[in-house]
């Protein structure tokens, strides 16, 4: 029995390989599907496992970002966290925390970056006046592109 779901922008298989002697479901990512080694398929399995591979993921790819973009700001986030939104893929507020979805892993690394420098700009300024746009568009040119992506215009 074989799943798909979507990861990076794509829909992506999952193998399944059902091994009784694992009680602890492993998923893998190889090149161009997942690996999922359980006890048992069951839908409920296959999702926690899902969620906390995505959840991994976007932590280490955020915190990448983050690092990347950091030093053109002269202010640093003061915390970030991982959680589950339904309504948003980021949010920063006035203490500087920034909070990303893990659902990121759905959307292509673009628009991840888009995001996280979204949230990073807030930083600087907490609402969408012309000057945190000027900020966004000196840091990813073709935000709007990446945007477009979000609201599925592309």
């Amino acid at each position: 029995m074989n799943k798909a779901v979507r990861y990076l922008g794509k829909t992506v298989p999952i193998m399944i390989t059902i091994d009784e002697t694992v009680k602890t479901p492993v998923l893998n990512y190889k090149e161009d599907h997942f690996e999922l080694t359980m006890e048992a398929s069951k839908d409920e399995l296959i999702e926690k496992a899902v969620k906390s591979y995505y959840q991994k993921f976007v932590k280490k790819t955020v915190n990448e970002m983050i690092a990347k973009y950091q030093p053109l700001f002269k202010v640093k986030p003061r915390k970030i966290t991982i959680e589950t939104s339904l309504t948003k893929w980021g949010t920063c507020n006035s203490n500087r925390d920034l909070m990303f979805n893990w659902q990121l892993a759905t959307v292509p690394l673009e628009v991840i970056e888009y995001i996280v420098v979204h949230e990073m700009c807030h930083m600087d300024h907490m609402n969408h006046d012309r000057s945190f746009w000027r900020l966004v568009g000196k840091l990813v040119p073709d935000y709007k592109v990446r945007e477009a992506w979000l609201k599925g215009d592309i």
